[in-house]
């Protein structure tokens, strides 16, 4: 990859676990095959806020695709897998999904754009390898019912 850049997001998940991690690391392999990436999973039950969730890193290269592009291509695959949370609002159906901005407080100490972390800047790398440990947190895990709630796959 020439310009890798590492994306994170949040996918609401049924609670009936229902979700099926394989379908969409095949879908990931299918998409990003020809161009390179690396993909982050965990699995994370909020009581609180979000129930069930997946919470994912995605690293592309930045002169195949912008983070729009990936954002689209995302949302069209999750629309298409089963245990995702849909929402309907207004007669419009709505995947819960989200992206997740770098922090201004990150930005200043690191410096880059908000969209993600070049991971060519060395700065910047150190930095996403520090936020990715967050996924990798036991806490959280407790009513998650899946084999394995952490993983990663690359192509």
């Amino acid at each position: 990859m020439n310009r890798p850049i590492a994306l994170r997001y949040t996918l609401g998940l049924d609670n009936d676990h229902s979700f099926d991690i394989s379908k969409l690391t095949r879908k990931i392999k299918s998409v990003f095959k020809d161009t390179g990436y690396s993909f982050i999973y965990s699995f994370e039950y909020a009581e609180q806020q979000k129930g069930l969730h997946l919470e994912m890193i995605l690293v592309v290269d930045q002169n195949k695709y912008n983070p729009i592009q990936i954002f689209s291509l995302l949302r069209k695959i999750f629309f298409n897998l089963g245990g995702v949370t849909v929402n309907i609002e207004s007669d419009y159906k709505k995947v819960s999904f989200n992206f997740h901005e770098r922090k201004e407080e990150y930005l200043l100490e690191v410096g880059g754009s908000k969209v993600g972390h070049s991971l060519r800047d060395e700065e910047q790398f150190k930095d996403c390898i520090f936020r990715a440990s967050y996924l990798a947190k036991q806490n959280d895990k407790a009513l998650v019912q899946y084999k394995k709630t952490f993983g990663t796959i690359t192509g």
